[in-house]
């Protein structure tokens, strides 16, 4: 019985350590991916001196990234 419990008991940690793997993978994914995307600093400059692109373009432009990249939910 003990044998079984000790298995049961590596069985759970090991499942967790995969599922914290699994989700830091995905969350660098998420991250590579909006970082691909996003308004660079010179846009912001842009937008900040020039006024084009506006300051609200690039703010739903940073919105609609990150709702095409969700972050994800951790288990």
């Amino acid at each position: 019985a003990a044998v079984t419990e000790d298995w049961v008991q590596l069985k759970a940690e090991y499942t967790v350590e995969i599922t914290d793997i699994t989700y830091e993978t995905e969350l660098a994914a998420c991250i590579a991916a909006r970082i691909a995307e996003y308004p660079t600093a010179e846009d912001y400059l842009n937008a900040m001196f020039d006024g084009k692109p506006s300051m609200d373009d690039l703010t739903a432009k940073r919105l609609a990234i990150k709702a095409k990249f969700p972050k994800p939910v951790k288990a």
